[in-house]
């Protein structure tokens, strides 16, 4: 492959790519919308947090796809407006309802102010009388015994455990859904980048199979015994293939000449040549063991069959092409615009099941619990 066969075919790529571009286009879309990814959130002004420890206790819950918040403000107030703000500042509200995927702790030193909230995803297993119980029976103790770490990483362990137990078989419906979008997102950008590749690849192949360098590998290599026998195939399958394709290029100036309009003369010396190649190729056939030498005159019997073929397709009677008429085009484009109309119908159903998918997704609203400790 030369260099200008390798930019014309990474040209021509789009043109027949573009509905597998659609489709990488649309899973990623819809791994988008399946969940967002687990993360994080840690504000500490009081310095009262081991981060490690913090972190690894909220590991499970980002496991899940939880974005986890963590807030310890050095001062706020007693009815959770400053909660609110900061969790604008993050943008883990929409409206005055946290994320679907959110779970949210904070708590206050002055005054003494602790909070817990769950998004729609986890509402369920964590509805507001369980934080409330979580935050009473977890945090708060271990709050007032200044043991700020313990508190949240405790509470961050009993809230994935709560999430845990109290998983539905749709949730884990949901779980099976997402990571079986998340495979096939992988395996379509893995295919494209592959097919988007291929030509470099082919080209840097070539490049290398013509330099010095390369032709002495492949030498080498066909001097061990696996080398030999993989040559030998090839030989075998690349003369099995030029046989081939000479008896098609035979038969089809048979075929012509038997269709000819053309003078006696003109005819007896098409005949003639045609003869002589046939014959070549009968020859070149009875071969038993197919060397490069022999795969040389194949190509070349191969190449010489097509002026003979170019000068019978000039004596060849024209054939008039007649267009679909009457009722015949008018049963065509019928046919054209019911297919359009179900295509049609078939995408807006598409997008209605989508989108009906991922509104029962998130269809649950949050939970929430606060109060001083």
């Amino acid at each position: 492959m030369t260099s200008a066969r390798f930019w014309r075919t990474l040209r021509h790529q789009p043109a027949y790519m573009l509905p597998g571009i659609l489709v990488l286009a649309t899973v990623l879309l819809l791994s988008g919308c399946a969940a967002a990814s687990g993360r994080l959130l840690l504000v500490d002004e009081a310095v009262a947090l081991d981060r490690a420890r913090i972190e690894a206790a909220a590991a499970p819950l980002i496991a899940r796809g939880a974005i986890v918040a963590v807030v310890v403000a050095k001062s706020g107030d007693e009815q959770g407006a400053d909660f609110v703000r900061r969790l604008q500042a993050t943008e883990l509200l929409r409206g005055d309802v946290i994320v679907a995927d959110g779970i949210a702790l904070y708590v206050s030193l002055d005054p003494r102010y602790s909070e817990l909230r769950a998004g729609g995803r986890w509402s369920s297993a964590l509805p507001s009388d369980a934080l409330r119980a979580v935050r009473q029976d977890v945090l708060n103790p271990a709050l007032r015994a200044g043991n700020f770490t313990d508190g949240v990483a405790a509470t961050l362990a009993v809230l994935d455990t709560r999430i845990a137990g109290g998983s539905s078989p749709l949730a884990w419906l949901g779980t099976a859904i997402r990571w079986l979008i998340y495979v096939l997102s992988a395996v379509v950008m893995l295919f494209f980048a592959v097919v988007l590749l291929k030509p470099l690849l082919d080209w840097l192949k070539d490049v290398w199979l013509r330099s010095p360098p390369g032709r002495l590998s492949v030498w080498l290599l066909e001097q061990t015994p696996p080398g030999r026998r993989r040559a030998a195939q090839r030989r075998t399958a690349r003369a099995a293939d030029m046989l081939r394709f000479t008896k098609s290029r035979s038969d089809a100036a048979h075929e012509y000449l038997s269709a000819l309009v053309a003078s006696s003369e003109q005819r007896k010396a098409l005949r003639v040549r045609l003869d002589a190649l046939d014959k070549r190729r009968h020859e070149l056939a009875r071969h038993t063991s197919y060397d490069a030498a022999l795969i040389r005159d194949l190509e070349q019997l191969y190449q010489d069959y097509g002026p003979l073929l170019d000068e019978c397709h000039k004596y060849m009677p024209a054939k008039k092409v007649r267009g679909p008429t009457g009722s015949h085009a008018l049963s065509e484009s019928s046919s054209c615009a019911s297919g359009s109309e179900s295509q049609t119908s078939s995408s807006s159903s598409s997008s209605d099941w989508l989108s009906t998918s991922f509104d029962s997704g998130s269809s649950g609203s949050e939970s929430s619990d606060g109060g001083p400790w």
